[in-house]
C-alpha cells in the first residue's frame, strides 16, 4: 500500500474556497486543487443528520449513519464496530497516525499513534503517557472543562517541546494568550494557533513513524463560520 494522507477540512465550504481562489487570495488552494481530482459528493441527510459529527462517522467507517447510528458528540464508545485504520491494522498490518478526526475511535487491534479530537471526554490517545499531556490541556481549554486531570501551564509548555512544536508557533501561542488579556475581543484567533501547534506535531510524528496512512483534522474554518453567525 502506498502512504496516504487523508486532510480533513471540517465544514469547508467548496464555492467560497473556488470563489477566493478566483479572486487570487489562496495560492496554495490553487495549487491543490489544479494538481487534484475534485469530487463534490452528495446526500441525502437533512436537518441534524448534517453535523459533521455523524458526517465523519460516515467516512471512517463506510456506513450510512442507519448503520453506525452515531449522532451526537462522545456517543462514539457506542458504535461497535471497525473504523479504515482498524481495518488496515487487523488485514494488512498497517500502521497509521490519526491527528483529531472528529468523533472517532480505535479497536484493540489498532496499530500506530492515535490524538481524539477536543471535544471527546471518553477516548484515551495512544498511546496514552505519549501524549496525554497535551491532549487533557488541550481538551479543557476547548471545553472548559474536563473530566481528565488538570494540566498545568507548565506542563503543557514542557510537553509540546518534546513533541516537536516549533519555537516560533510557541511564541505565536504566548503572543495569543497576552493578547487575550489585553483585548478581549481576540480570542478568536485562539483555533489558529491551535491548528499550528496540532500540525507540527502531526508533522513530527509523521517524520517518526512513516505511517503508510494517515489524517489530519482540522476546525478553524467551522470556528470562524460560527463567529461570523454570532
Amino acid at each position: 500500500m502506498k502512504r496516504l494522507l487523508v486532510l480533513e477540512l471540517n465544514e469547508l465550504c467548496p464555492s467560497l474556497i473556488e470563489r477566493f481562489i478566483n479572486e487570487g487570495y489562496l495560492p496554495n488552494f490553487k495549487q491543490l486543487r489544479n494538481q487534484s481530482v475534485i469530487k463534490e459528493t452528495v446526500t441525502d441527510a437533512t436537518e441534524s443528520e448534517l453535523n459533521p459529527w455523524v458526517q465523519w462517522v460516515d467516512v471512517h467507517t463506510g456506513k450510512e449513519r442507519e448503520e453506525h447510528r452515531i449522532y451526537r458528540l462522545n456517543e462514539i464508545r457506542r458504535y461497535k464496530g471497525d473504523f479504515t485504520w482498524d481495518i488496515l491494522s487487523k488485514r494488512l498490518g498497517i500502521k497509521s497516525w490519526i491527528c483529531g478526526s472528529m468523533n472517532a475511535s480505535y479497536s484493540s487491534d489498532f496499530l500506530g499513534r492515535f490524538l481524539p479530537d477536543p471535544w471527546t471526554k471518553d477516548i484515551d490517545p495512544y498511546p496514552k503517557k505519549e501524549l496525554e499531556t497535551y491532549y487533557n490541556f488541550v481538551s479543557q481549554a476547548v471545553q472548559g472543562h474536563s473530566n481528565k486531570a488538570p494540566v498545568s501551564s507548565f506542563d503543557f509548555l514542557r510537553s509540546i517541546l518534546k513533541h516537536g512544536v516549533s519555537i516560533n508557533n510557541i511564541l505565536k501561542l504566548v503572543q495569543q494568550l497576552v493578547s487575550e488579556k489585553i483585548w478581549k475581543k481576540s480570542n478568536w484567533k485562539r483555533a489558529l494557533v491551535l491548528d499550528w501547534i496540532q500540525f507540527d506535531i502531526f508533522s513530527h510524528y509523521y517524520r517518526k513513524d512513516n505511517p503508510q496512512y494517515s489524517t489530519f483534522f482540522s476546525n478553524k474554518y467551522t470556528h470562524y463560520t460560527h463567529i461570523k453567525k454570532h
